[in-house]
């Protein structure tokens, strides 16, 4: 629902912790004197020579490596893989050799939705059933019919129904109930000073596509303010998006279990266990994320407001169709999208335009680039390296009690990792529509959804088997930890480059590289939001209060350590808090892989360091960097390298940093949690 200029950058994840010590210090913008380092990552405020590493590590590194090519907003080693990535996907999606079923699908989907003359000969005939019933409502009544009846809809049917682990019992799935996706995304934005000035463009764009099917101009605009009004007092209900950086107080306030025996009783005019059976989601008991909106929607679901209910249903409907269709309604998707034909036909082939084809573009993708037994074998050991090292860190650990420390063990003997990609569906029986030559894109998109949702729906009451890999697929450069499974995640895409170059070259470029992500990965489990779940990934407290008290006062204090650091727009900081749990990540992984480094002869720490830094290399346009500060949990780069390294005294052994240099912290002032 964001018809939003789309540019192929990636914004890759890469998870951290938090650090280990027995000694903290406060500070304060004022006090401290402010950062030692500027925000030099952004395009215009690079200084003009390079700094000495004792004053500016990051830059030092990194200086040569700023440029940022035209048109792009962003770069780094992951932006930089990902790119590579789409490469190969596109290549993939214009092979005449398929590699197994789910390439033929994806071939087959990819000449569907080029297929303007289809697109056009099909017109509205395709999306026809799945919207007269809804068009032709003239009460609540008929509005519940829709919902209640057919089992399948376009769009959410005014609600949005996941599959997921259990918040408290991991081993079985669980059905989730989220709000409907928003037009503008996120709830808060709807009290946002141009709120008014972007609505504006969405019905705009809205209306042009009611009138294709038929409304006149009026209709549409009167359809429009009605919806409006529907979302704009859901959105003052919803939690913002910011609230879910806040990984345990998110999963605190979505910890309503309930019946639909309960739903029913308390919700009495939206009829949501009605429509969870009629979309296969008949559950013993259900997670309300957000009993807020529910109450906001059930008082909404009245006479009154059927209009703007109908027309919310409709133009959701018909923008996801849009893209699909020919006969003026791809025109319009174009239009507001700021894309244009094969623009939009580049985003479609490597899964930049829908979700639905995930499960089958993880297939090819694994089957095409598949991890070689060699390194999986490789990054297993190095994974068992890695923990192995924790636990003795959590071993020595001076601040920890004995309870806490036996139960960490246990959660770290448990950890699992997965390399590659998840399990996809058996598409061995599953044939687009379009390859009969009878049925065109939007066809082929509803037939692969529906045969996603039900393969989602069969998870109700089941038992999780498997490894848990839910939300990663293979093409996505992505090394993360599912804290709520307790796994680390490794794709195939993050295989085929950037941080795995260190497994061709020598031990420094290995640990700076893969062997930091790893150790970051790892040390999430322990980070002010892995620790509250426990060695299954059940969200449970298992750290006695005064430990919890401790830790939280260490991490506190290393918060407000990156509350100094300046961003955009000027007279901004880092928020602390925010970036906390993966600072300490950061500085936990850096531990781990220097402990391994104290045990190979010879060690070029120099090289080491250096490594880290290049492959932390980042540069951002100001328009750019003033968005992800304000929102991304990742510090700046370049003081996640800076704050990282001069935590530890080897940093400033190797470079010969002494007091009164920029990259100095006197050893009283450094973090060390684990």
């Amino acid at each position: 629902m964001n018809p939003s200029n789309v540019k192929l950058i990636a914004v890759a994840f890469v998870a951290v912790l938090l650090c280990a010590g027995a000694s903290y210090a406060m500070y304060d913008n004022d006090e401290a004197g402010g950062s030692p380092w500027s925000l030099s990552n952004v395009v215009g405020m690079m200084p003009d020579e390079r700094p000495d590493a004792v004053d500016d590590f990051f830059v030092n590194v990194n200086f040569d490596d700023s440029a940022l090519q035209p048109g792009y907003m962003y770069s780094d080693t992951l932006n930089d893989l990902n790119t590579q990535v789409q490469y190969q996907l596109l290549a993939l999606s214009t092979s005449t050799e398929p590699t197994g079923h789910a390439h033929e699908i994806l071939l087959a989907a990819v000449a569907s939705y080029a297929d303007s003359a289809s697109r056009d000969a099909f017109g509205m005939s395709e999306l026809e059933p799945h919207v007269s019933d809804l068009m032709a409502a003239e009460s609540l009544e008929d509005l519940t019919a829709f919902l209640t009846g057919s089992g399948y809809t376009v769009a959410e049917p005014l609600m949005k129904i996941t599959m997921d682990l259990g918040i408290h019992d991991t081993s079985h799935w669980a059905t989730y109930i989220y709000p409907t996706t928003l037009t503008l995304q996120d709830p808060a934005a709807y009290s946002s000073a141009t709120a008014d000035q972007t609505i504006a463009v969405y019905d705009a764009m809205y209306s042009e596509l009611l009138v294709l099917m038929g409304y006149t101009p009026e209709q549409a605009a009167e359809m429009n303010a009605a919806a409006d009004a529907i979302e704009r007092t859901l959105a003052s209900a919803c939690l913002p998006a910011s609230a879910k950086n806040d990984i345990v107080g998110y999963f605190e306030h979505m910890d309503n279990p309930v019946t639909a025996e309960e739903l029913s009783a308390t919700y009495t005019n939206f009829p949501a266990a009605d429509i969870l059976g009629a979309q296969g989601y008949s559950d013993d008991e259900y997670v309300l994320c957000e009993p807020d909106w529910m109450a906001a929607l059930d008082a909404l679901y009245t006479e009154e407001n059927f209009e703007g209910l109908r027309t919310l249903l409709l133009r959701n409907t018909v923008y996801i169709a849009s893209q699909f269709m020919g006969d003026g309604f791809q025109d319009v998707y174009l239009k507001y999208s700021g894309l244009t034909e094969q623009t939009a036909l580049t985003v479609f082939a490597v899964g930049g335009a829908t979700s639905v084809y995930n499960g089958v573009l993880n297939q090819v993708y694994l089957d095409a680039y598949a991890p070689d037994p060699g390194v999986v074998q490789q990054l297993e050991g190095l994974f068992q390296t890695l923990k192995d090292t924790m636990a003795q860190r959590l071993m020595e650990n001076q601040w920890i009690g004995e309870e806490t420390r036996a139960y960490a063990l246990e959660k770290l003997e448990a950890m699992t990792i997965v390399i590659g990609g998840p399990d996809s569906p058996d598409y061995s029986a599953f044939e687009l529509p379009s390859t009969t030559g009878e049925a065109g894109p939007l066809a082929d998109y509803i037939s692969m959804d529906m045969f996603n949702k039900a393969a989602e729906s069969a998870k109700v009451d089941a038992q999780r088997t498997g490894a848990y890999t839910s939300g990663n697929m293979s093409y996505k450069v992505d090394a993360s930890n599912h804290i709520n499974a307790n796994t680390v995640f490794v794709s195939a895409a993050f295989l085929q480059g950037g941080f795995m170059v260190g497994f061709d070259e020598s031990e420094e470029a290995k640990l700076a590289g893969v062997g930091f992500v790893l150790g970051h990965e790892i040390t999430h489990a322990f980070d002010p939001n892995g620790s509250r779940f426990d060695e299954t990934g059940a969200f449970e407290e298992w750290w006695t209060a005064d430990d919890r008290e401790r830790f939280e006062t260490l991490s506190g204090a290393y918060a407000d350590y990156f509350d100094m650091f300046p961003l955009l727009p000027e007279g901004t900081y880092t928020d602390g808090d925010m970036v906390c749990g993966e600072a300490v990540a950061d500085l936990g992984g850096m531990a781990i892989v220097l402990d391994i480094a104290e045990g190979i002869e010879g060690f070029d720490y120099a090289g080491f360091f250096e490594k880290f830094a290049a492959y932390f290399h980042e540069t951002l346009t100001p328009e750019y960097a003033e968005i992800v500060g304000a929102a991304d949990v990742h510090p700046r780069y370049c003081y996640r390298v800076n704050a990282t390294v001069q935590q530890f005294q080897v940093f400033h052994d190797t470079f010969g940093v002494e007091e009164g240099d920029g990259m100095w912290l006197s050893p009283e002032d450094r973090f060390q949690i684990w």
